[in-house]
């Protein structure tokens, strides 16, 4: 397998994962390496919905929305 293997699809399927089901999905993207990440936008939205886990707050898709139209070079 190459070195620079991506699955576009499997990153797409957990953070919707997450957002859907924080309890049940969230050891999974807890367990990937910032670096794992293949597309940037997709490691954005990992970087905010780890931030909330780690902090203790909630996860649900209009509070990541928000922290990411917070952040600089997110355009809704």
């Amino acid at each position: 397998m190459s070195d620079d293997a991506q699955d576009i699809s499997a990153e797409q399927a957990l953070l919707g994962s997450v957002l859907l089901a924080p309890d049940l999905a969230a050891p999974s993207l807890l367990a990937v390496p910032d670096t794992a990440w293949w597309r940037p936008l997709h490691a954005t939205i990992a970087t905010v919905i780890t931030g909330r886990l780690r902090r203790n707050q909630s996860v649900d898709p209009q509070l990541v929305l928000s922290d990411l139209l917070g952040r600089r070079g997110i355009d809704s």
